[in-house]
């Protein structure tokens, strides 16, 4: 089991932007994984309380984020762990990088059982970027995007998602934001729906709808340009043949 979870860590770790997995072992009944070190900051750094980001950061990192994420979700991998603490920010290049796979943390905190069984010594603990169903021990693709919705509220906000309020027959996060385009301020909400059904399936599937979003932000932007009519040229009517 140990071999074939590792299988997967070394199959998504062919993306240029998830670190690669460059060795696993166990010795003395104990699990270890060898990752590669990304050199950077996480968004951590970036994303604080009292210093809310504008929409084109936040674009960017939904852009960038999903893209690496549907790769994953391609390779049948649940992140599970999503939050500005485990987006490395590279230096130099600038490109975000997706670690701390929620598979990788209980792998490298395994131990074998009397019985040949592995067992995890460290749970995930849930936090204000963790879907309502992760919570309850069910994640699944959508799971992740809710985080990646989280991580992007958290950014144009002031507080940490552990401090929004919760609608009590909803359950809906509330959340608005009127600095921001409707159509991105939808899509955001969208992925932090309560029941996971109501969010996209997957990763693929969000990155899709994100490049609509984008694309009819831009021509709704472009339709609100001034028209230049060029001056100098006779101007053409149609007629119509009496």
């Amino acid at each position: 089991m140990f071999r074939q979870d590792a299988s997967v860590l070394e199959q998504i770790g062919n993306h240029s932007r998830i670190p690669k997995l460059l060795a696993y072992f166990n010795q003395g009944n104990k699990f270890y994984l060898a990752q590669e070190l990304i050199q950077g900051h996480s968004l951590r750094q970036e994303i604080r309380d009292g210093k809310p980001l504008d929409e084109g950061y936040v674009t960017k990192l939904l852009k960038d984020v999903l893209s690496v994420l549907a790769w994953a979700h391609q390779h049948r991998t649940i992140h599970r762990n999503i939050e500005p603490a485990h987006l490395i920010r590279q230096t130099g290049s600038g490109d975000i990088f997706l670690i701390d796979f929620g598979r990788a943390k209980e792998l490298s905190n395994s131990q074998i059982d009397n019985n040949g069984r592995r067992k995890t010594k460290v749970r995930l603990r849930p936090s204000g970027y963790t879907a309502p169903e992760q919570v309850k021990g069910k994640p699944c693709y959508a799971s992740d995007l809710y985080s990646v919705g989280m991580v992007a509220i958290a950014a144009l906000s002031e507080i940490h998602p552990r401090k929004l309020k919760i609608h009590p027959l909803t359950r809906q996060v509330q959340w608005a934001n009127e600095t921001i385009s409707p159509a991105l301020e939808t899509f955001i909400k969208r992925l932090i729906e309560p029941n996971p059904k109501h969010r996209y399936p997957t990763a693929g599937d969000a990155l899709k709808a994100f490049d609509r979003t984008m694309t009819g932000i831009r021509v709704a932007q472009d339709s609100q340009l001034p028209t230049h009519v060029a001056a100098g040229g006779r101007l053409l009517v149609d007629t119509i043949p009496a």
